[in-house]
This record gives C-alpha cells, structure tokens and sequence, in this order.
C-alpha cells in the first residue's frame, strides 16, 4: 500500500524510531495481527522491520520492532486456498499478516530479502529446511497475471467485442488502474494471446470482493459508450457466474451503475 494510506496514528509511532520516508514498502493486513477483526500493518525499513496491530474497539495500536541487521528469523511466508500470509514467530507473541494478491508487489522486497538471507530451520528430526517455503515462493509464479493486469483485460475483451475501442472506453479502462502503463502493458499482451474463456480460468484464484471489484468495472466499461449490448451482457455474466457471483449481487450492481451513467435526466 502507498504509505499516504497508513494511519496518522501509525505515521507518529514510526517517526519517534525511525523516518517514514525510508520505508523500503509497506503492506495492510486484511484484519488484526492478532487474527481477529481490526487492522494490521508491515512497515519494513533498512535494518528493521515494523509491525502495528490494532483489534476493534481498541483505542491505540499493539507495535513491535524486528531488528534484521543481523540476519532474519523467526518470519516465513506461506499460502493457502486463495490467501497468502506472513507469519512473525517473536516467542513470547506470534503475529499473522494476511494479505491478498493485490499487494504482492509490496510483499516482493520482503519475499526477496527472505530468499536472499537463506535463514534455515532445523526440523525435530535435524533436517534442515528453507525458512521461506518453497510453495510461498511460487505463488505469484504460479498466477499468469495479476487481479490489476486481470480485470483490465477483462475490460479489454468487454470493450472489444465489438472488435473496437471506442475512446470512452479506453478511458474507463485507463481510469480503473489508475493510468497505471505497466498493468495496462501487461493487460493488453495477455488480451493478444489468450481467449475470454483463458482469463476467467487464471483469475480462479481471486476472492470474492476483488471478483466484484472486477463485476462492477465491467458493467463500468460495458456501458461507458451509452450502450450495453447483449454480447457483453453474457460476458459480463459469463465471469459472474464462474466467480460465484449472485444474479443478486450481479444485478444491484448493474441498476446501480445504470442509474449512475443516466446523467442526461439531469439536463
């Protein structure tokens, strides 16, 4: 996450140790560190590594300081179904960030710095073992494209099905990513060498509030030229159904968006 996002509250606690201005990249925990409900932060610097945890209804923030000037211990990545997280082992207090695929990018440096220390963990029965699994390592090699780079080629094919662009609908695609070149390179080379049918299979992995995410910008996108044609509809609805989407949640955001875009009752 940028850190103009983090908590003026975890901005002062950093500052009284160390300038904010050096973190090397920052990553928000979908909850508490604690596992329960809240919020969590990772701030890693030079030397050290920052951890804040708040739970819900508690007034300041539960922080620790992992000094890794010396080596790393005691901090593993792992991944299950659809989540990835970092584990913090400090004895006397454990701490779990759990982050989704849409920070990865902020998690490489500490990933990298991970494969780079080789720290090693001595089993009960004295084999010895990465400390970063060989599984965590290989979950962004294992996802084709990114849930960014996906839902703007998601886009791509809505915009497209009509084999044109129109300039409303480049912008809309350029706005959901925020101009962001690098998605928008990634995206248009998978939209040139794969289906439709390709890009819902390897965005399986995402969860359910990034596939509706995804939903809404494709009605978004689908309906940027004035009109949302049948094709698209069944694209649209294509993706919904393999994500597990509702016809429910499918058409709140599709009557949403259509009264969002009928700006000329307002003339």
């Amino acid at each position: 996450m940028d850190l103009i996002f983090l908590p003026s509250k975890v901005k002062e606690l950093i500052e009284k140790t160390a300038s904010i201005k050096d973190a090397v990249t920052c990553i928000r925990s979908s909850g508490s560190l604690t596992g329960k409900s809240g919020e969590g932060y990772m701030v890693l610097l030079p030397g050290k590594i920052m951890l804040y945890s708040r739970e819900f209804g508690m007034e300041g923030y539960d922080n620790a300081v992992i000094d890794i000037t010396k080596g790393i211990s005691g901090i593993s990545l792992r991944s299950e179904k659809y989540d990835s997280y970092i584990d913090f082992d400090m004895g006397s207090k454990k701490y779990t960030l759990k982050f989704s695929s849409l920070d990865e990018k902020e998690v490489k440096p500490l990933a990298d710095l991970l494969e780079k220390q080789e720290p090693k963990v001595v089993s009960d029965a004295g084999s010895v073992t990465p400390a970063v699994p060989p599984q965590a390592k290989a979950v962004m090699e294992e996802r084709k494209i990114s849930p960014a780079a996906g839902m703007a080629a998601a886009m791509m094919y809505i915009a497209g099905s009509d084999e044109k662009f129109a300039d409303e609908e480049e912008k809309c695609i350029r706005d959901s990513i925020l101009n962001d070149e690098k998605v928008l390179e990634k995206a248009y080379e998978y939209y040139g060498s794969h289906v439709y049918e390709n890009l819902i299979q390897d965005l399986a992995y995402i969860d359910h509030q990034q596939a509706l995410c995804i939903l809404a910008n494709l009605i978004e996108v689908g309906m940027s030229d004035g009109l949302l044609e049948s094709v698209q509809q069944k694209m649209i609805w294509q993706f919904a159904a393999a994500m597990n989407i509702s016809e429910a949640e499918y058409r709140a955001f599709r009557d949403v968006l259509l009264a969002k875009n009928q700006t000329s009752l307002l003339y």
